[in-house]
């Protein structure tokens, strides 16, 4: 074997067990990217195949438009979700994929003035650009004995 071919050989070696470590992460159940909806009872969903934590948005295909759901349990190894709109076009077997960046909400000077869903959808039809900063939905908690004590009244 010429050293060509020899060096080849090694290359191609190394390249298999690259392929096939990275084949075996896709068995790994921690990484999958997408789920499948099993089970529908009302606005409540159950989807297997996906790892998301409470309180992760997600999308789910239809025929139409996509649906949005939130996750608020689990079941045995499901997801369970809570439509966010209306469950119409929903089927058993439907792509459930999570939503990135749906721990975060966006703050700043850009927010003044708009109108905004609860999820931080512009409504006023202005555009969707919102502004680049954005801080975890959920923040750290604060300790209530750590604050000042109230000395003014607020009037409400």
């Amino acid at each position: 074997m010429s050293d060509s071919a020899s060096i080849r050989a090694q290359q191609l070696k190394r390249l298999g067990g690259r392929l096939a470590s990275f084949k075996n992460s896709f068995d790994d159940p921690e990484l999958l990217v997408e789920g499948r909806l099993v089970k529908l009872s009302g606005m409540r969903l159950e989807v297997e195949g996906l790892r998301e934590s409470i309180g992760s948005r997600c999308q789910i295909e239809t025929h139409g438009l996509p649906v949005e759901a939130e996750v608020i349990g689990f079941t045995g190894d499901r997801l369970v979700l809570m439509c966010e709109g209306s469950s119409d076009g929903l089927r058993l077997g439907a792509v459930v994929k999570p939503l990135a960046g749906s721990g975060r909400v966006t703050v700043g000077k850009e927010l003044l003035g708009r109108v905004i869903d609860g999820a931080g959808q512009p409504l006023d039809g202005l555009g969707s650009r919102l502004g680049a900063l954005s801080v975890p939905l959920r923040g750290a908690p604060l300790n209530p004995m750590a604050r000042s004590a109230i000395t003014t009244p607020m009037d409400v």
